[in-house]
C-alpha cells in the first residue's frame, strides 16, 4: 500500500500524459504515484485520481510539474483536532504531498473534498498557481518547514471540519520563510491565513497580497509568534478577529481592509 501504482525512483526526464485516464482506490491506503529521487518529470491531464491517501507522493526530487489534473476525494477526515507541529509523519492525506523537494511546479489542478489539497514539507522553490483547492477539510495549502515559495491565484475556500475550531485553514505555513502568497481566495475557512514560527521564532519575512481572507469564523489572518512578514491590501473582512497577531514582531500591516 505504500509502493505507489506507478513508481518512479532515481529516473529523469519522464512525462506521463494522463488524458481521460482515472484511476481509483477502494481503501483510502497508499498512492496513485510515488516519485523519490527524480530530476524533471511532468505530469498532466489526469482526469481522477480518488479514494488513495494521497494521490501523489514525492520526495528528494526537484523539477516536477503536475498540470491540469484532478486528484480529488482521497483521504478526508471531517472531525478532530489537527495537530499542525508534526513535520511529514503527521501528513493527513489529499492530493500532493511533496517532502524536501525543490524547484517545481503545480498548476491547473482540481484537488477537492478530500484533507489537504497541497501539503509542501522542507521544500523550497515550490510554485503553487491557478488551482482549485477549495472544500477540503484539513488545508488548502499547508507548508511545513517551506520557503521560497509562491503561492498565486489559488481557490482555498471553505476548508473546514464539523469540529469547530480544529486549526483547519485555507493556507498553514509553519516555521516556514520568504514566501510569497498573493491574490489567493481563502473565504469563509477556519482561518484565513494561518501562520505560526514558534519553533525557530526567527524572522519569516514572508509577503501577503491581495488574497481575500473574509469570512472566518475565527481569524481571517492569525500570524503567531513570527517576525517580519508583510500584510498589504488584503481583505479580512466579516470575522471574529481580521487580524489575530498575537507574539508577532516587525510586522508591517497595510491597506489592509478589515470590515465588520
Amino acid at each position: 500500500e505504500l509502493d505507489g501504482v506507478i513508481q518512479l525512483n532515481g529516473i529523469n526526464d519522464v512525462s506521463i500524459d494522463a488524458t481521460d485516464v482515472h484511476i481509483a482506490s477502494n481503501d483510502y491506503k497508499g498512492f496513485m504515484m510515488r516519485i523519490d529521487n527524480c530530476n524533471n518529470i511532468n505530469i498532466h491531464n489526469f482526469a481522477g485520481v480518488s479514494n488513495y491517501f494521497y494521490a501523489i507522493y514525492c520526495t528528494n526530487s526537484s523539477s516536477i510539474t503536475i498540470n491540469g489534473c484532478d486528484f480529488s476525494a482521497n483521504k478526508r477526515d471531517d472531525e478532530g483536532w489537527i495537530t499542525i507541529f508534526l513535520g511529514p509523519e503527521g501528513a493527513l492525506g489529499g492530493g500532493v504531498f511533496m517532502d524536501n523537494c525543490t524547484n517545481s511546479l503545480i498548476t491547473k489542478c482540481f484537488m477537492t473534498d478530500q484533507n489537504d489539497g497541497v501539503a509542501l514539507y522542507n521544500s523550497s522553490e515550490i510554485t503553487v498557481e491557478d488551482n482549485y483547492l477549495a472544500w477540503n477539510t484539513a488545508f488548502g495549502v499547508r507548508m511545513y518547514h517551506s520557503h521560497d515559495c509562491k503561492i498565486y491565484r489559488n481557490n482555498c475556500s471553505h476548508v473546514n471540519r464539523d469540529t469547530d475550531p480544529s486549526d483547519c485553514a485555507s493556507i498553514l505555513l509553519l516555521d516556514a520563510f520568504r514566501n510569497d502568497v498573493r491574490d489567493n481566495d481563502f473565504t469563509y475557512s477556519g482561518d484565513g491565513i494561518f501562520l505560526n514560527n514558534y519553533n525557530t521564532m526567527e524572522p519569516a519575512d514572508n509577503h501577503f497580497e491581495g488574497n481575500d481572507c473574509s469570512f472566518s469564523p475565527h481569524n481571517a489572518i492569525e500570524a503567531v509568534f513570527s517576525s517580519g512578514n508583510t500584510f498589504k491590501n488584503n481583505k479580512c473582512n466579516y470575522s471574529n478577529y481580521g487580524f489575530w497577531l498575537g507574539y508577532s514582531f516587525n510586522s508591517v500591516i497595510m491597506g489592509n481592509e478589515i470590515k465588520h
